[in-house]
């Protein structure tokens, strides 16, 4: 199930509400400005593909992009860890999906996924390994929190 039909299916209506006209909107506005990503089965393979050290290598990566973020949500608005490992798991499905592409600056950024959605077992496996990630999550909010 992809992160749209996961927030369609979401039972939270405000969720939904709110959060699928930006997914709409920004995949828009990417595929106007050209900024597209292209997908399909041989990205879904490196997106699961990825050994243990490369993935959570990739969790710190998203996890140090949005330490401003990250911070904030702590500090303003009461993130548990769980809060967190939500956030990193949203970003993670979206890196799986093609709509946020790591930039040469090393930053991240948006872009609108352009090739075949992820099939069933496809979808299945990217959703098995994000889960697999979970408990070394909360380490690599630690190191961050470690490096100052």
């Amino acid at each position: 199930m992809t992160l749209e039909n996961r927030v369609s299916a979401a039972e939270d209506e405000s969720l939904r509400r709110k959060v699928m006209p930006v997914l709409s909107h920004i995949g828009d506005a990417c595929a106007e400005k050209g900024i597209v990503h292209p997908v399909g089965p041989e990205h879904y393979a490196w997106f699961t593909g990825m050994d243990e050290s490369e993935f959570r290598a990739m969790m710190s990566h998203i996890t140090m992009a949005h330490r401003d973020l990250i911070d904030r949500g702590f500090s303003e608005k009461g993130w548990s860890n769980d809060n967190y490992r939500k956030h990193l798991s949203c970003v993670l499905q979206m890196v799986a999906e093609g709509g946020v592409v790591f930039i040469d600056d090393g930053s991240l950024g948006f872009a609108k996924p352009d090739g075949p959605r992820p099939t069933a077992d496809e979808d299945a496996c990217i959703r098995a390994k994000i889960e697999a990630a979970q408990p070394g999550m909360d380490s690599v909010l630690y190191e961050m929190k470690e490096w100052g």
